[in-house]
């Protein structure tokens, strides 16, 4: 394994761009703007597709992040779509304290755009900027290593997913130390689609898993590979690769085509496994699981890395692990932002439960009739509209609605 690997950014197409852009040419909010006319903008960072808007709710004095994609991409079908898919599955997520929570939608001129919450870790916010401060203790890397499998374990929960994704500049630690799963747009179910199981060819090389350069099906053993690379720069403050990586990331891929190809995974494997990492023999065998080349080799699930955690470095399982401090209001806005991204059969689903519980509120019965009309069930649609009316009849919208 080579000493003189440094840690990297990331290639330019997957990490964020500083460069700047003339005011002329550019086509979105800029610091100082509100959105809708409440979320003022006071930071904004860009990245080769998707642009983050860090704002505060003037109404509420609740800063945000708020996530969507540059107005260049906007009659980009197949990444609009991508986009939907992320905003939908994370507002899916129940909250956990080890995922970054995605609060809602709303839609700004015809464009989604993603409200999380808002992570600050001062000077250290992500584990990159840990990292960059040099080696992390065994001690913190094994605590970071366990949150970041508490996070994807409960990503997982309800149906195996595959985050395709997981590198250091995406994982953010608070000023508590609390490490937060974050940017789930490479995001894929693992199931059967047409035929076969999904398969990726992108993400940020250095952290992939061999099956995303050899065309092989994902799934959440990828992210454990991930995991496995991760936790080994943390401990050693550079990556395991016996060579150095190329800043230029096409060669930086060709690199990496070549190492999976000629299944360099295992030897780097059997190596952690018998020398260690950081003097810890015991947390080479942690990374010596996730890395192997085969996904069959690695461990089966998040869950079971964590249960080895728990058993090698003596860890108490965490008490919130399936905790699910979801409220109503949580509940109307996932429903609200799924209807926003045009998952209307999901959105209807959480609005029928609501209805069940607050059987009371106009704006909840209108909310569901758009949601019907939007799928063409008008008849049914008519109904809600008028019991929103009788409920409610200053709602203008539901008037309006009903006559058109």
């Amino acid at each position: 394994m080579s000493d003189e690997y440094t840690p990297t950014l990331p290639p330019e197409s997957e990490g964020w761009d500083s460069s700047t852009t003339p005011e002329d040419e550019r086509k979105y909010p800029q610091l100082g703007e509100k959105l809708l006319g409440r979320y003022e903008i006071f930071g904004v960072k860009e990245g080769g597709f998707g642009i983050v808007y860090f704002v505060t709710d003037l109404e509420a004095d609740q800063d945000y992040a708020v996530k969507t994609y540059k107005p260049e991409f906007a009659t980009s079908l197949p990444s609009i779509d991508q986009f939907k898919v992320e905003a939908a599955f994370w507002v899916n997520l129940e909250s956990h304290p080890n995922i970054v929570k995605a609060h809602f939608v709303e839609v700004i001129e015809d464009q989604p755009y993603l409200f999380m919450e808002y992570i600050t870790g001062g000077s250290k916010t992500s584990l990159r900027d840990w990292l960059r401060a040099g080696r992390i203790g065994v001690d913190q890397a094994v605590d970071f290593a366990y949150q970041l499998c508490l996070g994807m374990e409960f990503a997982n929960s309800k149906r195996e997913i595959a985050h395709c994704d997981l590198k250091p500049e995406n994982i953010l630690i608070d000023r508590e130390g609390i490490l937060k799963v974050s940017d789930f747009g490479l995001v894929q179910r693992v199931e059967v689609q047409q035929g076969k199981y999904p398969t990726v060819d992108s993400g940020t090389w250095a952290y992939a898993a061999p099956e995303h350069f050899t065309g092989q099906a994902v799934n959440n053993q990828s992210d454990i590979y991930s995991f496995g690379i991760i936790f080994y720069e943390m401990l050693s403050g550079r990556l395991p690769y016996p060579f150095k990586l190329n800043q230029d990331p096409k060669t930086q891929y060709k690199q990496l085509l070549d190492f999976h190809t000629s299944k360099g995974a295992n030897d780097l494997s059997r190596e952690i496994y018998y020398t260690g990492v950081a003097g810890v023999h015991g947390v080479g065998r942690i990374i010596s699981g996730c890395i192997e080349y085969y996904t069959g080799n690695r461990d089966r699930d998040f869950r079971m890395l964590r249960e080895r955690l728990e058993y090698e470095f003596k860890l108490r399982p965490r008490s919130y692990l399936n905790r699910d401090d979801s409220t109503k209001e949580d509940l109307y806005q996932r429903a609200l932002s799924l209807h926003r991204v045009g998952r209307y059969s999901e959105a209807l689903s959480i609005f029928n439960r609501l209805l069940q519980q607050r059987p009371d509120e106009g704006q909840l019965w209108l909310d569901t009739a758009k949601t019907q009309l939007a799928i063409g069930q008008k008849s049914s649609a008519n109904k809600l509209l008028k019991r929103a009316i009788h409920l409610d009849p200053t709602l203008e919208e539901a008037h309006s609605l009903l006559n058109s």
